[in-house]
């Protein structure tokens, strides 16, 4: 029996314009802004962004696991 198991690679910037400027290196990816929260409000400032690939894109890593 043999499972395959992708993992997606995803990434995490410090600043707006790095996030877009590796999205843009992918070929499209999603951006996240990180928001630390008060309470229930989410801060002002972002502290960091997450880059993760679009569906469909081949940034993942597949690894298959033998029985």
């Amino acid at each position: 029996m043999e499972t395959k198991i992708v993992d997606f690679v995803t990434f995490i910037k410090a600043t707006r314009e790095e996030a877009v400027l590796l999205a843009d290196e992918m070929g499209g990816a999603e951006i996240h802004a990180l928001h630390l929260m008060k309470g229930f409000i989410p801060a002002e400032i972002p502290v960091g962004y997450l880059v993760q690939p679009l569906p469909g894109k081949k940034l993942g890593a597949k690894r298959i696991i033998r029985d």
